[in-house]
Protein backbone atom coordinates (compact mmCIF):
# COMPACT_ATOMS: atom_id res chain seq x y z
CA UNK A 1 0.00 0.00 0.00
CA UNK A 2 2.91 2.35 0.69
CA UNK A 3 4.21 2.60 -2.86
CA UNK A 4 5.02 6.34 -3.07
CA UNK A 5 8.64 7.57 -3.16
CA UNK A 6 9.70 9.78 -0.30
CA UNK A 7 12.74 10.77 1.70
CA UNK A 8 14.57 8.49 4.10
CA UNK A 9 12.66 9.78 7.19
CA UNK A 10 9.40 9.28 5.28
CA UNK A 11 10.46 5.73 4.42
CA UNK A 12 11.14 5.10 8.11
CA UNK A 13 7.59 6.20 8.87
CA UNK A 14 6.23 4.04 6.06
CA UNK A 15 8.01 1.02 7.52
CA UNK A 16 6.77 1.86 11.02
CA UNK A 17 3.18 2.23 9.80
CA UNK A 18 3.37 -1.08 7.90
CA UNK A 19 4.94 -2.86 10.88
CA UNK A 20 2.30 -1.47 13.24
CA UNK A 21 -0.51 -2.46 10.88
CA UNK A 22 0.84 -6.01 10.52
CA UNK A 23 1.04 -6.31 14.31
CA UNK A 24 -2.50 -4.96 14.68
CA UNK A 25 -3.78 -7.50 12.16
CA UNK A 26 -1.95 -10.33 13.93
CA UNK A 27 -3.45 -9.22 17.24
CA UNK A 28 -6.94 -8.92 15.75
CA UNK A 29 -6.68 -12.42 14.27
CA UNK A 30 -5.50 -13.85 17.58
CA UNK A 31 -8.26 -12.05 19.48
CA UNK A 32 -10.85 -13.53 17.10
CA UNK A 33 -9.35 -16.99 17.67
CA UNK A 34 -9.48 -16.43 21.42
CA UNK A 35 -13.16 -15.44 21.30
CA UNK A 36 -13.96 -18.56 19.28
CA UNK A 37 -11.92 -20.69 21.70
CA UNK A 38 -13.79 -19.12 24.61
CA UNK A 39 -17.10 -20.04 22.96
CA UNK A 40 -15.90 -23.61 22.43
CA UNK A 41 -14.69 -23.76 26.04
CA UNK A 42 -18.07 -22.65 27.38
CA UNK A 43 -19.82 -25.13 25.08
CA UNK A 44 -17.56 -27.98 26.28
CA UNK A 45 -18.21 -27.02 29.91
CA UNK A 46 -21.97 -27.12 29.30
CA UNK A 47 -21.70 -30.50 27.59
CA UNK A 48 -19.67 -31.90 30.48
CA UNK A 49 -22.07 -30.39 33.02
CA UNK A 50 -25.16 -31.97 31.49
CA UNK A 51 -23.24 -35.11 30.50
CA UNK A 52 -22.60 -35.97 34.14
CA UNK A 53 -26.30 -36.01 35.03
CA UNK A 54 -27.18 -39.45 33.61
CA UNK A 55 -24.14 -40.98 35.29
CA UNK A 56 -25.03 -39.44 38.64
CA UNK A 57 -28.58 -40.78 38.39
CA UNK A 58 -27.37 -44.26 37.34
CA UNK A 59 -25.11 -44.43 40.40
CA UNK A 60 -27.75 -43.34 42.90
CA UNK A 61 -26.61 -39.78 43.51
CA UNK A 62 -29.48 -37.60 44.87
CA UNK A 63 -29.52 -35.23 41.91
CA UNK A 64 -33.10 -34.02 42.40
CA UNK A 65 -32.54 -33.14 46.06
CA UNK A 66 -29.20 -31.38 45.56
CA UNK A 67 -28.88 -27.72 44.52
CA UNK A 68 -27.25 -27.50 41.09
CA UNK A 69 -24.44 -25.35 42.47
CA UNK A 70 -23.54 -28.13 44.93
CA UNK A 71 -23.40 -30.97 42.43
CA UNK A 72 -19.91 -32.45 41.98
CA UNK A 73 -17.95 -31.30 38.97
CA UNK A 74 -17.66 -33.56 35.95
CA UNK A 75 -14.00 -34.43 36.59
CA UNK A 76 -14.82 -35.33 40.20
CA UNK A 77 -17.71 -37.52 39.02
CA UNK A 78 -15.32 -39.37 36.69
CA UNK A 79 -12.88 -40.04 39.53
CA UNK A 80 -15.57 -41.17 41.99
CA UNK A 81 -17.48 -43.37 39.58
CA UNK A 82 -14.28 -44.93 38.19
CA UNK A 83 -13.29 -45.96 41.72
CA UNK A 84 -16.75 -47.26 42.68
CA UNK A 85 -17.14 -49.07 39.36
CA UNK A 86 -14.08 -51.17 40.14
CA UNK A 87 -15.59 -52.03 43.51
CA UNK A 88 -18.88 -53.05 41.87
CA UNK A 89 -16.99 -55.24 39.40
CA UNK A 90 -15.09 -56.83 42.25
CA UNK A 91 -18.40 -57.74 43.95
CA UNK A 92 -19.65 -59.32 40.74
CA UNK A 93 -16.42 -61.28 40.34
CA UNK A 94 -16.88 -62.74 43.85
CA UNK A 95 -20.47 -63.68 43.09
CA UNK A 96 -21.81 -61.10 45.52
CA UNK A 97 -24.73 -58.77 44.90
CA UNK A 98 -24.06 -55.37 43.32
CA UNK A 99 -26.32 -52.38 42.67
CA UNK A 100 -25.29 -50.86 39.34
CA UNK A 101 -26.00 -51.78 35.75
CA UNK A 102 -22.31 -52.11 35.02
CA UNK A 103 -22.67 -52.00 31.23
CA UNK A 104 -24.69 -48.78 31.22
CA UNK A 105 -22.50 -47.14 33.86
CA UNK A 106 -19.33 -48.09 32.00
CA UNK A 107 -20.68 -46.67 28.74
CA UNK A 108 -21.86 -43.44 30.38
CA UNK A 109 -18.52 -43.14 32.18
CA UNK A 110 -16.60 -43.41 28.89
CA UNK A 111 -18.83 -40.74 27.34
CA UNK A 112 -18.28 -38.40 30.29
CA UNK A 113 -14.53 -39.01 30.19
CA UNK A 114 -14.52 -37.92 26.55
CA UNK A 115 -16.47 -34.77 27.46
CA UNK A 116 -14.09 -33.97 30.33
CA UNK A 117 -11.08 -34.42 28.07
CA UNK A 118 -12.70 -32.16 25.48
CA UNK A 119 -13.41 -29.56 28.17
CA UNK A 120 -9.83 -29.73 29.46
CA UNK A 121 -8.39 -29.41 25.96
CA UNK A 122 -10.68 -26.43 25.18
CA UNK A 123 -9.65 -24.73 28.42
CA UNK A 124 -5.95 -25.24 27.70
CA UNK A 125 -6.37 -23.93 24.17
CA UNK A 126 -8.19 -20.83 25.42
CA UNK A 127 -5.57 -20.15 28.09
CA UNK A 128 -2.78 -20.58 25.55
CA UNK A 129 -4.43 -18.03 23.27
CA UNK A 130 -4.82 -15.65 26.22
CA UNK A 131 -1.07 -15.80 26.80
CA UNK A 132 -0.36 -15.30 23.10
CA UNK A 133 -2.76 -12.37 22.94
CA UNK A 134 -0.99 -10.69 25.85
CA UNK A 135 2.36 -11.20 24.11
CA UNK A 136 0.96 -9.69 20.90
CA UNK A 137 -0.45 -6.73 22.85
CA UNK A 138 2.95 -6.14 24.42
CA UNK A 139 4.61 -6.38 21.01
CA UNK A 140 2.18 -3.80 19.61
CA UNK A 141 2.75 -1.51 22.59
CA UNK A 142 6.52 -1.79 22.04
CA UNK A 143 6.14 -0.75 18.39
CA UNK A 144 3.85 2.15 19.24
CA UNK A 145 6.20 3.37 21.98
CA UNK A 146 9.08 3.75 19.52
CA UNK A 147 7.82 5.67 16.48
CA UNK A 148 10.29 7.60 14.33
CA UNK A 149 10.84 11.24 15.10
CA UNK A 150 7.77 13.32 14.30
CA UNK A 151 8.33 15.80 11.48
CA UNK A 152 7.00 16.91 8.13
CA UNK A 153 8.30 13.68 6.63
CA UNK A 154 5.97 11.78 8.96
CA UNK A 155 3.03 13.80 7.66
CA UNK A 156 4.08 12.99 4.09
CA UNK A 157 4.12 9.29 4.94
CA UNK A 158 0.68 9.48 6.53
CA UNK A 159 -0.69 11.54 3.63
CA UNK A 160 0.45 8.84 1.20
CA UNK A 161 -0.97 6.03 3.31
CA UNK A 162 -4.30 7.82 3.79
CA UNK A 163 -4.55 8.40 0.05
CA UNK A 164 -3.82 4.72 -0.64
CA UNK A 165 -6.52 3.61 1.82
CA UNK A 166 -9.01 6.01 0.27
CA UNK A 167 -8.28 4.62 -3.18
CA UNK A 168 -8.74 1.05 -1.96
CA UNK A 169 -11.96 2.03 -0.22
CA UNK A 170 -13.18 3.58 -3.46
CA UNK A 171 -12.47 0.34 -5.32
CA UNK A 172 -14.40 -1.66 -2.71
CA UNK A 173 -17.38 0.73 -2.90
CA UNK A 174 -17.36 0.57 -6.71
CA UNK A 175 -17.33 -3.24 -6.64
CA UNK A 176 -20.16 -3.38 -4.09
CA UNK A 177 -22.26 -0.98 -6.13
CA UNK A 178 -21.82 -3.06 -9.30
CA UNK A 179 -22.37 -6.41 -7.60
CA UNK A 180 -25.61 -8.27 -8.32
CA UNK A 181 -27.25 -10.50 -5.74
CA UNK A 182 -28.23 -13.26 -8.19
CA UNK A 183 -31.73 -13.53 -6.71
CA UNK A 184 -33.46 -13.01 -10.05
CA UNK A 185 -31.55 -15.90 -11.64
CA UNK A 186 -32.46 -18.14 -8.73
CA UNK A 187 -36.11 -17.14 -8.94
CA UNK A 188 -36.22 -17.94 -12.66
CA UNK A 189 -34.53 -21.30 -12.02
CA UNK A 190 -37.05 -22.12 -9.28
CA UNK A 191 -39.96 -21.14 -11.54
CA UNK A 192 -38.62 -23.37 -14.32
CA UNK A 193 -38.23 -26.21 -11.83
CA UNK A 194 -41.85 -25.86 -10.71
CA UNK A 195 -43.03 -25.92 -14.35
CA UNK A 196 -40.85 -28.92 -15.19
CA UNK A 197 -42.09 -30.80 -12.14
CA UNK A 198 -45.70 -29.98 -13.01
CA UNK A 199 -45.24 -31.36 -16.53
CA UNK A 200 -43.66 -34.57 -15.20
CA UNK A 201 -46.52 -34.97 -12.72
CA UNK A 202 -49.09 -34.48 -15.47
CA UNK A 203 -47.47 -37.01 -17.83
CA UNK A 204 -46.92 -39.59 -15.10
CA UNK A 205 -50.50 -39.17 -13.96
CA UNK A 206 -51.70 -39.78 -17.51
CA UNK A 207 -49.44 -42.83 -17.75
CA UNK A 208 -50.98 -44.22 -14.58
CA UNK A 209 -54.34 -44.04 -16.34
CA UNK A 210 -52.95 -45.96 -19.28
CA UNK A 211 -52.20 -42.99 -21.53
CA UNK A 212 -48.46 -43.51 -21.96
CA UNK A 213 -46.34 -41.13 -24.00
CA UNK A 214 -42.85 -42.43 -23.47
CA UNK A 215 -41.10 -39.84 -25.62
CA UNK A 216 -42.82 -36.94 -23.88
CA UNK A 217 -42.19 -38.50 -20.49
CA UNK A 218 -38.48 -38.94 -21.27
CA UNK A 219 -38.14 -35.33 -22.44
CA UNK A 220 -40.03 -34.09 -19.38
CA UNK A 221 -37.76 -36.02 -17.03
CA UNK A 222 -34.68 -34.68 -18.85
CA UNK A 223 -36.06 -31.14 -18.55
CA UNK A 224 -36.76 -31.69 -14.85
CA UNK A 225 -33.23 -32.96 -14.23
CA UNK A 226 -31.78 -29.95 -16.07
CA UNK A 227 -34.03 -27.59 -14.10
CA UNK A 228 -32.87 -29.16 -10.84
CA UNK A 229 -29.24 -28.69 -11.92
CA UNK A 230 -29.94 -25.06 -12.82
CA UNK A 231 -31.51 -24.44 -9.41
CA UNK A 232 -28.51 -26.02 -7.71
CA UNK A 233 -26.09 -23.89 -9.74
CA UNK A 234 -28.12 -20.72 -9.13
CA UNK A 235 -28.23 -21.46 -5.39
CA UNK A 236 -24.45 -21.94 -5.31
CA UNK A 237 -23.93 -18.73 -7.28
CA UNK A 238 -26.14 -16.78 -4.89
CA UNK A 239 -24.21 -18.22 -1.95
CA UNK A 240 -20.89 -17.23 -3.56
CA UNK A 241 -22.13 -13.71 -4.26
CA UNK A 242 -23.46 -13.33 -0.74
CA UNK A 243 -20.13 -14.53 0.66
CA UNK A 244 -18.28 -12.07 -1.59
CA UNK A 245 -20.53 -9.23 -0.45
CA UNK A 246 -20.00 -10.09 3.21
CA UNK A 247 -16.25 -10.23 2.64
CA UNK A 248 -16.25 -6.86 0.87
CA UNK A 249 -18.42 -5.29 3.56
CA UNK A 250 -16.04 -6.53 6.24
CA UNK A 251 -13.14 -5.20 4.18
CA UNK A 252 -14.89 -1.85 3.88
CA UNK A 253 -15.45 -1.65 7.63
CA UNK A 254 -11.77 -2.39 8.20
CA UNK A 255 -10.71 0.28 5.71
CA UNK A 256 -13.03 2.89 7.24
CA UNK A 257 -11.69 2.07 10.70
CA UNK A 258 -8.12 2.26 9.44
CA UNK A 259 -8.79 5.56 7.69
CA UNK A 260 -10.14 7.04 10.92
CA UNK A 261 -7.16 5.74 12.86
CA UNK A 262 -4.64 7.10 10.35
CA UNK A 263 -6.44 10.43 10.35
CA UNK A 264 -6.25 10.62 14.13
CA UNK A 265 -2.55 9.71 14.13
CA UNK A 266 -1.92 12.28 11.40
CA UNK A 267 -3.66 14.94 13.50
CA UNK A 268 -1.68 13.99 16.62
CA UNK A 269 1.65 14.16 14.79
CA UNK A 270 0.63 17.36 12.98
CA UNK A 271 -0.08 18.99 16.33
CA UNK A 272 3.43 18.19 17.59
CA UNK A 273 5.05 19.17 14.28
CA UNK A 274 3.29 22.53 13.97
CA UNK A 275 3.82 23.41 17.64
CA UNK A 276 7.54 22.80 17.10
CA UNK A 277 7.40 24.92 13.91
CA UNK A 278 5.71 27.78 15.75
CA UNK A 279 8.19 27.62 18.60
CA UNK A 280 11.06 27.81 16.11
CA UNK A 281 9.46 30.65 14.15
CA UNK A 282 8.56 32.68 17.23
CA UNK A 283 12.05 32.19 18.63
CA UNK A 284 13.52 33.38 15.33
CA UNK A 285 11.20 36.41 15.29
CA UNK A 286 12.18 37.49 18.80
CA UNK A 287 15.83 36.84 17.97
CA UNK A 288 15.60 39.03 14.84
CA UNK A 289 13.78 41.86 16.61
CA UNK A 290 16.13 41.81 19.58
CA UNK A 291 19.25 40.99 17.62
CA UNK A 292 22.52 42.90 17.50
CA UNK A 293 21.84 44.43 14.08
CA UNK A 294 18.74 46.31 15.22
CA UNK A 295 20.22 47.21 18.62
CA UNK A 296 23.41 48.54 17.03
CA UNK A 297 21.38 50.50 14.51
CA UNK A 298 19.28 52.08 17.31
CA UNK A 299 22.47 52.89 19.27
CA UNK A 300 24.03 54.42 16.14
CA UNK A 301 20.94 56.56 15.53
CA UNK A 302 20.97 57.81 19.13
CA UNK A 303 24.72 58.56 18.98
CA UNK A 304 24.15 60.59 15.82
CA UNK A 305 21.30 62.43 17.52
CA UNK A 306 23.53 63.33 20.44
CA UNK A 307 26.12 64.67 18.04
CA UNK A 308 23.46 66.67 16.19
CA UNK A 309 22.21 68.11 19.47
CA UNK A 310 25.72 69.22 20.37
CA UNK A 311 26.14 70.89 16.97
CA UNK A 312 22.83 72.70 17.25
CA UNK A 313 23.60 73.84 20.80
CA UNK A 314 27.01 75.23 19.75
CA UNK A 315 25.63 77.10 16.74
CA UNK A 316 22.69 78.64 18.60
CA UNK A 317 24.46 79.21 21.90
CA UNK A 318 22.12 77.01 23.85
CA UNK A 319 23.11 75.32 27.06
CA UNK A 320 24.56 71.88 26.55
CA UNK A 321 21.64 70.34 28.38
CA UNK A 322 19.21 71.33 25.64
CA UNK A 323 18.41 68.27 23.46
CA UNK A 324 16.02 69.05 20.57
CA UNK A 325 16.38 65.48 19.25
CA UNK A 326 15.30 62.90 21.86
CA UNK A 327 16.78 59.36 21.88
CA UNK A 328 15.09 56.84 19.59
CA UNK A 329 13.12 54.12 21.36
CA UNK A 330 11.73 51.00 19.60
CA UNK A 331 8.89 49.06 21.27
CA UNK A 332 7.48 45.80 19.83
CA UNK A 333 4.15 44.50 21.13
CA UNK A 334 3.46 40.74 21.11
CA UNK A 335 -0.26 40.07 21.18
CA UNK A 336 -0.22 36.34 20.51
CA UNK A 337 3.21 34.97 21.31
CA UNK A 338 2.20 31.44 22.39
CA UNK A 339 5.02 28.94 21.84
CA UNK A 340 8.26 30.84 22.46
CA UNK A 341 10.09 29.05 25.32
CA UNK A 342 10.61 32.41 27.14
CA UNK A 343 7.22 33.94 26.37
CA UNK A 344 6.36 34.44 30.06
CA UNK A 345 9.61 36.29 30.75
CA UNK A 346 9.19 38.41 27.61
CA UNK A 347 5.67 39.41 28.55
CA UNK A 348 3.80 41.22 25.80
CA UNK A 349 6.38 43.86 24.86
CA UNK A 350 10.03 44.07 23.78
CA UNK A 351 11.94 47.32 24.33
CA UNK A 352 15.03 48.21 22.23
Amino acid sequence: MLGFRKTKPANEWQQWIAKRQAQQEALASLTAQKHEADREREEAEQQAYWGKMPLLEMTGYPVRNTPMSQLPKAAEVVRRVSFELEQQRALRAKGLSFEWNLGQVSKALDELKALVEKMSAAKQHFESLEVQEKEQQEALAAIESRPPKAGHNALEAFDGEIQAVREELGQVDKTLEAMEDGQSDQQRANANLVSAQALVDELEGAAALGNDNLEAQSKAHDALEKAQQNVEQATKQVARQQAARRGLERKRSQLVERLEELGQMHADIARDVYVADLESQETRLVSLLGGDDIRQLVESINATRRQLNQALNHREGHAKTNSPHSPLRVSVEFKHLEHHPDRRQLGHQLEL
